[in-house]
This record gives C-alpha cells, structure tokens and sequence, in this order.
C-alpha cells in the first residue's frame, strides 16, 4: 500500500509564500536588530546621533553652530534628523536596511524569474552600514531601490517620487541612483520616465548644493579606487554573464570614480560605497542565477532592448567556467567587509563612547563661564565628543571629514600627519577661531589629532593655562583668546540657528560664528553683513563660503543702540535680510 501524503491546503502554500517572499527581509531584520542591540558601533554613529538630537532640541534647522563655527546640516541629509527624531534613530536604521532588502530582493527576482544566493549575501552585507552608521545613505539607498522597483511595476510618478525621497534623504544615493537610470535608459523602452527620474534626483541634489554648500574635498585613497575598477572591469568581461545595460552602467561608475580619486571633491572616497552596498551583492546575483540566465534576463523591457540571445551569448562564457568565475565574489567581499574588524573589535563598552564621559566636563564648563564659549577637543577615534558635547557647547571641529579639511587644514599639512605640529601655529589658530578652553580626553585620537594630543601632553602650548584634570580630562583655558565676540557686546546665547547678544553701546560687534546670507536681525537696534576673519585661512570652492571674499567671513553686527539684539537663520523665523550699508 502506498501513503500518500495530502496535498498542502490553500492557506498552507499562501503562508508558505509569504515566507519566502520576505525570506532575505527577515534575516536583514534579525540581524541588524541584533547588533544594535548589542550596541556594535562604527565612527559614522556619532555623527548621526548628533544630527537627530539637535532636531530633538531644536527642531528643523538650515544651519547649525554646533560644529566648525556653523555650517549646513541640510546639505548633509535633510530628512534622516527629522524621520530619526520622529520616530526613533535605531528604529529607522533597521526599518531602511529592512526596505533596502525588500527592494532589491524584489527586483533581482523579477529580473531574474528566481532568486539567487547574491539576494541573501545582500541581507547579509546589510549589517556593515547599520553598525557602522551610514543611516542617512542606507535610507537613501532604500528609496533608490523603491524607485527601480516602482518603475518595474509600472508605476512611474511613484518612481519618481521615490528618486526624489532618495536625494532628501541622501543626496549621495541620489546621485548613484541618477547615473544607474541613465545607464539602463540606453536599453530601455521606459527611457524617458528613466532620464525624468535621474534628471529630477539630480536637480533635486544640485539645489541642495547651491542653496546650502558646505564641504571640501574628501580623501580618496587607492585602497578604495584599486577594487572598484577592478568590480567594474569584472562586470565588463564574459566572466560576468549580464545585460548591456548593466555593462555600461558599470563603465559610467568606473569612470566617475577615477574622476573622484584625480579631482578632489566632496564626493572623494565615498565613491566606493556603491560598490560595496549594491556592486557586489548584483555580482553575487549574475554569479549564482540558477537555471540557464539566458532565458530569465529581460525585465520587460526596462534594462535592455530586447531578449536577443544571440548578442547575449557573444558575451558569456561556458557554463563550466561560469561556475568557476563565482570565486570572483571573494576578494571583494574581503574588501568589502574589511570595515567589520573595526567595528567588531572597537571597544564599544569604553567610556569614551558614553554620554557619561562627557558630563564632568560640560560641568566643568558651565562653572567655569556663565555665557557661551566655544571648546576645541581633538577628535577621538570614534568622534563621539561630537555628538555629546556639541549639543550645549560650540565645538572648533566636529565630525564631517569634508569640512575639517577645508576650515581647518592645520591638522592636514604632512608635518601634522607625520606628528608634529607647531605651538605658535597651534596657537594663532586658537585666537583666530575665538577658542576659550581646550579638552584633552584620555582616548584614542583621530588620526588628524595625534599631532594636536602630542602637542597638548608635551605642555609646550604657550598661553594655555590648566584649570581642571581629572581621570578622564585635562582642561585648559586659552589666556590670550577674544572669545566669540569683539566690541562693545556679550554674547548671552548661543543655539544651533539663533544668537542673542546684549550690546552696552552703538557700534561694530563680531561674533566668531560663521556668515551666511541667511542670518537676519530679529530686533529693529541692528543690522547685520560680514567681516572677513584675520588670520583665517581662505575660502575656497565648495567650503560653504565665499571664494570670491577675502579670508572666510564671521559675522559682523552693527548695534544701532544699546540692548538686545537677536539674529536667527531659522526657516521658521523667516525675517527680511537687514544688511548693513557698505558705507
């Protein structure tokens, strides 16, 4: 007698469905919980977590005096604060890295008519930017992949609306989603929804840039450029059996790239990070595509003209060596997760990376000056400084690579990388930014701060004079510093986007917090336009300032009389610009 088992019941296979439609989504949510849970870190979550309390305290802002004497937060993320604040910065974390999985899962399965292994290495490789921190991209990212999946579908304005979302998100993502469109719109019957989509992305960055600029150039090291080419030039070769589209979506990011590590420019060594959050998993994908690809390789039109085979398999190799050519995956994910090391291995139970490290010395500070002072405390490895501290207290340099290099290129001369750095131009820079306290933590520097925490343990710095140490901190006032304000005022508050002074006469006051066109006088006694910075270094294109002015400009104000006088560059206080008369 032969048993037969019963066939399974409707809701059994509905349920079964399910479950392997959100198979790879699932992993991505356990395991990035996980390591949030466990509180694994990298240096870009401090970052972050600064970004979302200032939203928390101060609600939408378009400039920020926290970090670098003010600058643009919004030309960084404008959304991620806000959603982060909202509803929890972790929360968003998971839910974009849970999104992002769900995508391009989606996608990869329609594009394919299966799903291969690359779709769980893509679950899995979500983990390195939730522990490092790069929230504001994975958000970005997430939206990207809404947008391709949207349009997929048929769903074009939606598509479109995602590409935007994208760019508010992560002006990075947007610009890698801009150049994706592009590529496929050569071999596609949806182009001109495809060229809308990656123009209106575009524009939506390029505003962003014009309205709020703010960063220099970033490094780009060859260790970044050397796997990236080499990722390209692999998908450019019958060891990868692709589509046309995807070759030469891979030939514009190869050479964007080159053109980032020649050119310096803000975008610099992030230009890799496509690679290692798509490039890789989509090499995964066209490595280990079960079934003969070549029947599963249109995806209606949208990434190729049609399903010639004949053009198809001009470019492949024989099965045998296509089975061979998955051992390409391995060196790049190596690359890849190289970051892991530092994240696994950093010490996250450390004091430095607590809240509570930092409160003795904010304490300290506010015994020690009733009104707003500005402190330099040289970088630690992990940047959290930046994050605890700069949230009540105006920190000389903060957490954004692009900007320290551009506004404080003392610490990036090679002298400085090699170690050493001169007291008197250490000296001069504290006077020039208005710095009235320097804090050394017992913690591992950053890199461009070695030379600066070597500086202040030799007690070679002249004009600094020790005021408190603890286990933890020394801390030193800068004697001959001006403080933020010259002239016949004090400074009595200073927030992220707004500034009090109370002014004892009529006359010309500058307050050591950077110019921006969008500072107005809230009160009638003022007006208010720039002064160049004696001694500051020059402005340059793409540092937030004017490259036309002289040396980057503070912010000058003209008491008409005595009394309080208030500025703002809130967008919620919208006032009309009262500039001085140049005479």
């Amino acid at each position: 007698m032969v048993l037969v088992s019963p066939a399974p019941s409707p809701r059994v296979l509905w349920l079964r469905r399910r479950a392997d439609s959100i198979g790879p989504s699932a992993l991505t949510l356990i395991l990035a919980s996980t390591v949030l849970v466990l509180g694994w870190a990298g240096v870009d979550q401090a970052a972050q977590t600064y970004r979302t309390l200032q939203y928390q305290l101060h609600g939408f802002m378009l400039w920020d005096s926290g970090w670098y004497a003010g600058n643009f937060p919004l030309g960084y993320s404008v959304l991620f604060p806000v959603v982060a604040g909202t509803f929890g910065i972790k929360i968003v974390a998971v839910a974009s890295a849970v999104i992002a999985t769900w995508s391009f899962d989606r996608v990869i399965r329609t594009y394919f008519g299966s799903r291969p292994l690359g779709t769980w290495y893509f679950a899995i490789s979500m983990l390195l930017p939730v522990t490092i921190g790069q929230w504001p991209f994975l958000a970005g990212e997430a939206a990207g992949l809404l947008s391709l999946l949207s349009l997929q579908k048929g769903r074009r304005s939606l598509a479109l609306a995602m590409g935007v979302l994208s760019a508010l998100f992560s002006p990075l993502a947007a610009a890698f989603l801009a150049m994706g469109y592009l590529a496929w719109a050569a071999y596609s019957n949806r182009r001109w929804w495809m060229v809308a989509t990656a123009a209106v992305s575009l524009i939506v960055v390029l505003v962003l840039g014009v309205l709020f600029p703010g960063t220099g150039p970033f490094p780009f090291p060859w260790t970044g450029l050397v796997p990236t080419e080499l990722l390209c030039l692999s998908v450019m070769t019958p060891l990868v059996r692709t589509t046309p589209a995807v070759r030469l979506g891979a030939l514009f990011y190869a050479s964007s790239s080159l053109f980032s590590f020649i050119v310096p420019n803000p975008l610099g060594g992030n230009a890799p990070r496509l690679a290692a959050s798509v490039g890789i998993p989509l090499l995964a994908c066209f490595l280990t595509v079960p079934g003969p690809a070549d029947d599963r390789v249109s995806l209606s039109g949208l990434l190729q003209r049609s399903t010639d085979k004949t053009r198809w398999r001009r470019w492949t190799l024989p099965d045998r060596w296509r089975y061979a050519a998955v051992l390409l995956v391995v060196p790049f994910a190596v690359w890849q997760w190289a970051p892991w090391d530092g994240v696994v291995t950093s010490p996250q139970a450390a004091r430095y990376t607590q809240a509570s490290f930092y409160q003795p010395l904010l304490a300290t500070l506010a015994a020690q000056s009733a009104n707003p002072v500005r402190v330099e405390i040289p970088p630690t490895s992990d940047h959290w400084e930046s994050a605890f501290v700069a949230p009540y207290v105006s920190l000389a340099r903060g957490w954004e690579r692009q900007l320290d290099i551009v506004d404080n290129p003392l610490f990036y001369t090679k002298a400085a990388l090699a170690g050493t750095l001169h007291a008197a131009a250490y000296t001069s820079w504290l006077d020039a930014e208005g710095i009235s306290y320097v804090a050394l933590p017992s913690a591992p520097l950053d890199y461009a701060a070695r030379a600066e925490g070597a500086l202040l343990d030799s007690g070679r710095v002249p004009g600094l004079r020790l005021v408190w140490t603890s286990p933890d901190w020394k801390l030193w006032q800068v004697v001959s510093s001006p403080g933020l304000v010259s002239g016949p005022a004090t400074l009595t508050a200073l927030e992220p986007d707004h500034l009090t002074l109370q002014a004892r006469a009529a006359g010309t006051i500058i307050v050591r917090v950077r110019w921006t066109n969008f500072w107005s006088v809230t009160t009638a006694n003022a007006c208010v336009s720039a002064s160049p910075a004696p001694g500051a270094p020059p402005a340059t294109e793409g540092s937030g300032l004017d490259p036309a002015a002289p040396p980057y400009q503070w912010t000058s104000v003209k008491a008409l009389t005595a009394g309080t006088i208030s500025l703002s560059a809130s967008v919620l206080h919208p006032t009309a610009p009262a500039s001085c008369p140049s005479s």
